[in-house]
């Protein structure tokens, strides 16, 4: 079953997947609908995702099956210093992505968890730059270390888990 809305999750892990294959020849670069085309649907349906979102380990489950090394960061398995240090360097070296979980009401963005890749970080504001997919309804946008880390370290009501972060590369 194909859904035509399917949740900005899907779209993170689209433009992270295609940005990590884009150079290798012969890549078809996917699209919202073929995400979960093959062994995905065994992981977590679209339908389910549409429905009730997903876990950090079920998402670092079906990036996995596209061919990619996937890490997961729970916030409370780390620490403010160690994600900053650790998504600095990810954000320094081309070819890796970090992808962040965290609650928007922390942010001031509404109510739900959210996943958005990081796009930039700012040394001197100590900021980075949550590169939000839902742009219609939720522009880009730059937050304080912090106040990330803070939306990040909120516990997931269906894994029972803080949210993190997933560092994801070939």
């Amino acid at each position: 079953m194909k859904l035509k809305n399917v949740p900005p999750i899907v779209a993170s892990s689209v433009m992270v997947l295609n940005a990590l294959s884009s150079k290798r020849q012969g890549y078809r670069p996917l699209t919202q609908d073929t995400f979960f085309d093959g062994q995905t649907q065994n992981i977590r349906s679209s339908y389910a995702v549409t429905f009730s979102g997903m876990t950090l380990d079920e998402l670092a489950a079906l990036l996995r099956s596209h061919n990619v090394k996937v890490e997961v960061y729970y916030a409370s398995e780390t620490t403010l210093n160690q994600f900053r240090t650790q998504a600095k360097a990810n954000l320094a070296s081309s070819g890796d992505y970090i992808i962040v979980n965290y609650q928007r009401s922390v942010l001031g963005q509404g109510k739900s968890g959210h996943i958005s890749p990081l796009a930039a970080y700012h040394e001197q504001s100590d900021r980075f730059l949550i590169k939000d997919v839902a742009s219609y309804k939720y522009p880009p946008v730059w937050t304080s270390t912090e106040n990330l880390w803070k939306a990040m370290n909120t516990t997931d009501s269906i894994s029972k888990k803080t949210r993190g972060y997933l560092v994801v590369h070939q």
